[in-house]
């Protein structure tokens, strides 16, 4: 839902709503570098690119590929779907 309403031009409720699911999956997993938790990381860095603030959603994005990557490897489609986001971003925003 919260990844819809960044689509639906709502990014300060998709954040909050992302900050949210974070702050749970955390508690349930008990670990930061569960998938699920680095896929919460992953669309919280695309909805903040959203918003403009291309340097903090490009650090984010660095640190959910290089955590991909550690926990599923270098050619997981997860950690090539961050790389390709972290590609997306325009050169000259950052």
């Amino acid at each position: 839902m919260a990844m819809l309403k960044a689509e639906l031009d709502d990014p300060v409720t998709a954040l909050a709503e992302l900050d949210v699911l974070l702050e749970e999956r955390l508690a349930r997993y008990n670990n930061p570098l569960h998938p699920e938790v680095i896929r919460t990381r992953f669309g919280q860095a695309r909805v903040i690119a959203r918003t403009g603030d291309v340097e903090t959603a490009a650090a984010l994005l660095r640190q959910v590929r290089d955590d991909r990557a550690r926990v599923l490897g270098e050619d997981h489609p997860d950690t090539l779907a961050a790389q390709a986001e972290l590609d997306g971003l325009s050169e000259t925003d950052r």
